[in-house]
């Protein structure tokens, strides 16, 4: 495209026919969490437990989407359902067991 053409998009950080200037969006904050023992990289923001683990697994963790997610609050770990949403934090420690395990 020209740069003379009135219908060229502007460059980034410029400004747009309303005069005012913008810049580019940042890319999303990556953040690393652990599920299972296994660093996880994510992004810094709302998550399912299901995206959770779809995302622990996809990097190498050792688990099943049907295992039952729980995030460590203190000394304790609380369930999350896979509809459950997690604002997910750097250094958070998510444990996944099957179902049927009862230790």
């Amino acid at each position: 495209m020209d740069a003379s053409d009135p219908k060229a998009a502007p460059a980034a950080g410029t400004a747009n026919s309303d005069g005012k200037k913008h810049k580019p969006p940042k890319p999303p904050e990556t953040v690393v969490i652990v599920v299972n023992e296994t660093r996880v990289s994510i992004t810094k923001s709302e998550h399912t437990g299901l995206e959770i683990k779809q995302t622990a697994i996809s990097q190498g963790a050792v688990l099943e989407l049907d295992f039952v997610l729980s995030v460590q609050q203190g000394k304790h770990h609380v369930t999350l359902a896979d509809n459950d949403v997690v604002k997910v934090r750097a250094g958070m420690d998510f444990l996944a067991v099957a179902g049927d395990d009862n230790s």
